[in-house]
């Protein structure tokens, strides 16, 4: 078994995560066509992590400690990272695709700020999530938007590139 799991993978378990749904559901989430879909939970269901019953879909969770690591893997988590933002980068610039990159000095105590704002960012995506468990509504996994941001020395970035060079 693969340690790790592919970004098609991950979209499938998010849209199972809240329910189990039928393969046109499943569809309808995730926005893949019926053979790539068939494919993915094929893989999944062979893994353990999906099972089906019936007609529907769901996540196994009677099995959750056979595949916990596999989804929580560090590696796939990064390969995850990589792919959606060198898609990201790829993509033209478009209403929908914003990707902007600032290199700037910061002085400790703008660092500190700058730490603090991104603490309230993620604070409100977190009461986001909150609220959508409280008060549902009709989302789709596909209709998701991808957040993106960090920050590294310059010269971090800078001698992972020479090092892999």
């Amino acid at each position: 078994m693969s340690s790790t799991l592919l970004v098609v993978e991950r979209v499938v378990l998010e849209s199972l995560e809240k329910r189990e749904l039928l393969l046109e559901e499943l569809k309808s989430q995730t926005g893949f066509r019926t053979s790539l879909l068939s494919g993915v939970l094929h893989l999944l269901i062979n893994r353990g992590i999906v099972k089906k019953t019936n007609e529907l879909y769901g996540i196994n969770w009677e099995r959750k400690s056979d595949w916990l690591n596999v989804v929580q893997n560090k590696d796939g988590v990064k390969a995850e990272l990589r792919e959606l933002f060198s898609v990201m980068v790829n993509q033209e610039r478009s209403r929908d695709n914003i990707l902007k990159v600032q290199k700037v000095w910061l002085e400790p105590s703008e660092k500190q700020e700058l730490e603090r704002k991104w603490k309230e960012i993620e604070s409100y995506l977190a009461n986001l999530k909150e609220k959508r468990k409280r008060k549902p509504i009709a989302e789709k996994t596909i209709g998701k938007q991808v957040l993106l941001f960090g920050v590294s020395p310059y010269e971090s970035l800078v001698d992972g590139i020479l090092k892999s060079a």
